[in-house]
């Protein structure tokens, strides 16, 4: 195939995660390759990779995507100032980005190939910048400087990532009956009627 100049990095970038992203909703990610990106694209293999440097990094830019659209989403809430209100809200958003957008579910669910040690900054970037929406709804439960807010908002991130991890596996119905709907939000109860009682214990010293 002859070497095309028809569109700028940005753009190939993009085109190139388009063409991934179809190939995965369409035959899984079993038929990715990167000959099959480019063909569908019409560039040469070669092209690919002065993008990514192998197919792994892509399907990283791919999920890092659907991070970026998360956050957008994510956003746009507007928070209240109650913390059991906030995260119900910031949990619904997150579920219902899933189930608008399967295809998204399928890029962020599927597992890693590398450790999680061996995450790109960039990615871990991503994913941090998701956890602190969620920390700031929490913000009213606890004093300001605490690192236990933190900590709390990576707890209830890694509990809601579960839950949509299973859902989207259809392994959830294995764990239990409870949608995901109402398990995060049993999930999000629980976990903050804790860290109120904290609270109030934490007070009362």
């Amino acid at each position: 195939m002859a070497r095309r100049s028809d569109h700028s990095r940005e753009e190939l970038y993009e085109l190139a995660l388009d063409a991934a992203a179809g190939i995965i909703s369409k035959e899984g990610y079993s038929a990715l390759t990167a000959r099959r990106v480019a063909t569908d694209i019409g560039y040469s293999p070669g092209t690919l990779y002065n993008l990514f440097a192998n197919l792994e990094e892509m399907i990283f830019h791919l999920k890092g995507r659907v991070l970026d659209a998360l956050f957008t989403a994510l956003s746009k809430k507007t928070l209240t100032g109650n913390a059991e209100e906030d995260v119900m809200k910031l949990f619904d958003e997150y579920l219902a980005f899933f189930k608008g957008q399967p295809e998204f579910r399928t890029h962020l669910f599927e597992p890693m190939a590398l450790p999680a040690s061996d995450l790109p900054d960039w990615y871990r970037q991503k994913i941090t910048n998701l956890v602190d929406i969620l920390e700031t709804a929490l913000a009213p439960l606890f004093p300001a400087g605490t690192t236990e807010r933190a900590k709390a908002a990576h707890v209830l991130w890694a509990g809601l990532y579960g839950i949509s991890s299973l859902d989207a596996s259809g392994q959830l119905q294995l764990v239990s009956k409870t949608d995901a709907r109402n398990m995060a939000k049993s999930l999000a109860t629980n976990f903050l009627a804790g860290l109120a009682t904290d609270t109030h214990s934490r007070g009362k010293k």
